[in-house]
């Protein structure tokens, strides 16, 4: 749902969910989304996902912006390259919050296995299919394991590209 009149949420894919899309301009720019966050924080309606740019430009300012969010505010960060980038994203998150049974979250907790438990994390990253985590968990066997891998150890598992997104998301520099 979009409208003009949200209040201090950009999008609501579902009535649980707001999100917030930060700009490129918005994190170069400085302080001014920070207001807007807290403000979302303290309505507490729903669970906050903020969609913020990382590019070559923005990239020097994103671990403050990483700190403040995620450990000061306690929301999800998804970084995301471009406009475009952010409305797919959007729209998955819209497919995925009105199918409950495709939810993970949404689904009644069974007692799953610590191996199937892990296979679901992992593939939350994203660009890890099944196929690439199956294929970490085979050589690296735990989640510290893959984080403490080099990219190289990583790249010849999962190939160069993978490698490289992958420690960029775990690290996020």
């Amino acid at each position: 749902m979009y409208e003009e009149d949200l209040g201090v949420v950009d999008f609501h894919p579902s009535m649980s969910v707001g999100v917030i899309y930060l700009s490129e301009a918005d994190i170069i720019t400085g302080t001014a989304y920070k207001r807007k966050l807290v403000k979302f924080r303290k309505a507490n309606r729903c669970k906050g996902v903020i969609l913020a740019e990382r590019t070559a430009m923005s990239s020097q300012y994103y671990s403050a912006l990483q700190r403040f969010v995620v450990l000061e505010l306690g929301f999800v960060l998804i970084p995301v390259a471009n406009q475009t980038e952010a409305g797919t994203f959007l729209v998955q998150m819209v497919n995925v919050e009105t199918k409950p049974e495709g939810n993970p979250f949404k689904k009644k907790k069974t007692g799953h296995h610590t191996d199937l438990a892990l296979l679901e994390s992992l593939q939350c990253i994203p660009k890890l299919g099944v196929v690439k985590v199956k294929a970490l968990l085979v050589n690296f066997h735990s989640i510290e394991e893959i984080c403490n891998a080099s990219t190289d150890e990583l790249a010849k598992v999962i190939g160069r590209a993978g490698a490289a997104h992958l420690k960029d998301f775990l690290t996020h520099r």
